[in-house]
């Protein structure tokens, strides 16, 4: 039966028996098999039976699936004795129709080849190999008893490196024969083969990492030599440099671009401190700018003056705006001037400003010509006022009294207004009634009135049937 043994970083086992056809492997609930380490992803990988052999395959995980120490993509086929490993776990995928019992299971999950007989020097103990960092190269061999790792002069493996710890991992083999790293609460962790791990076996060609110091596991009877790990055959300067090394080689290097590129800068742009003050003309521009957050226009067209017509500020975008708002501040002066002079002198300031857009000098000059065609000529005066202009002229000793242009003459005085009568209505005349026509004839004289005489007294006579009253006659 095909099975699946499963140690998590504190060597705690678990084996699965492959009874169904496919298998999903993850953290979350509803995976067949859940690993629920925190670098094992949801959904991280499935197991299933492809013929004789099964069929692993990758669901783009974060930390990535391993099959014999090699991260794979998409879907490989793995076979009887196939290390995988999934986060912190170390998978064991065989058939036990195949061992004769666990004990050779377990020496068949060891990576330790057999010892060759033509075996070089050194390559008949287990080693770690430093392939990045200082001493690249040096190899430290084990043993059976527990081994030390770090920058302190106690630990049996020293590493003078800064990124690595006073007392960093310590390395030990178990009842198995495997050796298995352990982190001693180092500052900055220890990784295999990218993965940050408390506890872990080591497999041929794992690659700890130490801080800045990379150590590559090898088994006894393997040859191995720099040229063998892909970190190691780029051996330039920058490789034999530590990451701290690095860090710092190339902040010293941006800050020598940074500095380069200040100073390219600064020799591009016109002085701007002469004598320990600030250059005249940039002064003259930071105090139009003031003046004209202030709301003092002619203040601020008065300060650019001050800039001399060679200088690149002319060009700037703080100094076109404070003109362009001087020139159309002018026009709404002169629009509500009611004294020509002044009108004009508004509008011919800004005709000859060349510092402020052409569209406000056509303007100002549209304005000055409508202003010139409306010069009266004495053709257009009253004859009055055309003879005592000819004689103020003659006066003053012109040759003539003729007047070319008069600006608003003297308006005459008017004459006292009368005051309104005010017609009130007459009265409607009162017409006489018409007299009527009688429809018959009426007598006017008071009436006759006859003596009244005194009642006479009522006499009243009583019978038995109903009573009657009875008046006597007069």
């Amino acid at each position: 039966m095909w099975k699946l043994r499963i140690e998590d970083d504190q060597s705690n086992r678990t084996v699965v028996n492959l009874v169904r056809p496919s298998y999903t492997i993850g953290r979350a609930e509803e995976n067949s098999v859940r690993l629920t380490e925190r670098n094992v992803s949801r959904r991280h990988a499935t197991l299933t039976r492809n013929g004789d052999n099964w069929l692993l395959t990758d669901l783009d995980s974060y930390t990535g699936s391993y099959v014999n120490t090699q991260r794979i993509k998409g879907a490989v086929e793995v076979s009887h004795d196939t290390k995988i490993r999934i986060g912190d776990y170390d998978v064991l995928l065989y058939d036990d129709a195949l061992m004769l019992d666990e004990e050779v299971v377990s020496r068949e999950a060891m990576t330790l080849p057999a010892p060759q007989p033509d075996a070089p020097a050194g390559a008949e103990h287990d080693r770690l190999v430093v392939v990045e960092g200082q001493n690249r190269g040096e190899e430290y061999p084990l043993g059976d008893r527990r081994v030390l790792l770090g920058r302190g002069e106690e630990c049996d493996i020293a590493l003078n490196d800064t990124s690595v710890s006073r007392v960093h991992a310590d390395i030990e083999r178990d009842d198995s024969g495997r050796y298995r790293i352990g982190d001693q609460h180092s500052s900055n962790g220890v990784r295999v083969n990218g993965m940050e791990v408390q506890s872990t076996t080591l497999y041929s060609g794992d690659i700890v990492e130490l801080g800045d110091v990379h150590l590559q596991f090898v088994p006894r009877g393997q040859v191995f030599t720099l040229s063998d790990h892909p970190r190691a055959r780029h051996s330039g300067f920058w490789s034999n440099l530590s990451r701290t090394q690095r860090w710092a080689s190339a902040a010293i290097g941006a800050g020598a671009m940074i500095t380069l590129v200040a100073w390219v800068t600064a020799e591009s742009q016109p002085p701007r401190v002469v004598g320990g003050q600030a250059n005249p003309a940039t002064r003259a521009l930071s105090e139009a700018q003031h003046q004209f957050a202030s709301g003092d226009i002619q203040g601020a067209h008065a300060s650019l003056q001050r800039i001399g017509p060679q200088s690149n500020l002319r060009a700037s975008a703080s100094f076109r705006q404070i003109e362009d708002a001087w020139a159309h501040h002018q026009m709404q002066l002169a629009a509500k001037e009611q004294d020509l002079d002044a009108r004009r002198q508004l509008l011919d300031a800004v005709a000859k400003a060349e510092s402020v857009a052409a569209e406000y000098r056509r303007q100002a000059v549209n304005r000055l010509e409508e202003l010139s065609a409306r010069s009266v000529a004495p053709v257009d005066l009253p004859e009055a006022m055309v003879e005592e202009v000819d004689d103020a002229t003659a006066d003053a000793g012109t040759a003539t009294g003729t007047v070319t242009e008069i600006i608003e003459p003297a308006p005459r005085p008017k004459a006292p207004k009368k005051p309104k009568t005010i017609r009130r209505p007459a009265p409607p005349s009162v017409r006489p009634a018409p007299t009527p026509v009688p429809l018959a004839e009426v007598n006017t004289s008071p009436p006759v009135v006859a003596p009244v005489e005194p009642p006479h007294p009522t006499v009243t006579t009583t019978v038995d049937t109903p009573t009657v009253s009875s008046v006597a006659s007069p």
